[in-house]
């Protein structure tokens, strides 16, 4: 857990204030780990272990979707290496080494099946490319669409002992293009830092309280110094 250090700052009203809002946690059920193989069958078969209880809705179409594509990848990825690891046993001439020969074959099926995911993903990609995908991202396929008035984004700037007017001038012009669109009301800023020199902290708080007074960045544009990265 990191902590929050909020700066005492005046505002162009001469009101003092935070530079960041208050944080609000919230709680996160622990899901226990099961073990390598038995996540690869949930997988398979499309548990959702993040569902709570009472939530009886079915998946959506596009989570079916994604299942089936991992089980069919899953498939032939393992047809391909147990045929491959099959014929090699076939061929393999004996030796006196049983185990160096069960190394050898083992090895084998690992390398296969490497290839395999591979050469599986990429003809998968070119068949969605080649034929469309019904599930695509709907934004995607629609154009531009407006965004909700409900909806709201943050937009993160991460900074660690960087150039800090270079940064702040980046952060500037995002914060424009935003407002040209007409939609600024539904972003909001958040400058991150985990700067460890102290004058360098300092130019970051002065930079952050300029633009905000340039722009009217007060309750938008937020700076957080974080004391543990």
């Amino acid at each position: 857990m990191d902590h929050h250090h909020p700066a005492r700052v005046s505002t162009p009203d001469h009101q003092p204030g935070t530079s960041t809002p208050p944080i609000h946690r919230g709680s996160m059920v622990a899901q226990p780990w099961r073990g390598f193989t038995r996540s690869v069958v949930d997988l398979m078969l499309g548990r959702r272990r993040n569902a709570s209880p009472g939530n009886t809705q079915p998946p959506a179409a596009w989570e079916r979707a994604a299942t089936n594509r991992r089980r069919a990848l899953l498939a032939l990825v393992a047809l391909s290496a147990a045929g491959a690891t099959a014929l090699l046993d076939n061929v393999l001439p004996a030796q006196e080494a049983v185990w160096l020969r069960t190394l050898q074959i083992g090895l084998y099926a690992l390398l296969v099946a490497w290839v395999s995911a591979g050469f599986f993903t990429a003809m998968m990609g070119f068949w969605v490319l080649w034929r469309g995908d019904p599930h695509a991202m709907s934004a995607a396929r629609a154009g531009h669409a407006p965004i909700d008035a409900n909806a709201r984004t943050a937009i993160v700037m991460p900074i660690c002992n960087e150039d800090v007017p270079r940064v702040f001038a980046g952060l500037r012009a995002t914060y424009e293009s935003l407002a040209q669109t007409g939609a600024l009301d539904r972003f909001d800023f958040f400058v991150l830092s985990d700067t460890g020199n102290a004058d360098t902290r300092v130019a970051e708080l002065d930079a952050w309280l300029a633009l905000c007074r340039a722009v009217d960045g007060f309750g938008r544009i937020f700076y957080r110094w974080r004391q543990h990265r």
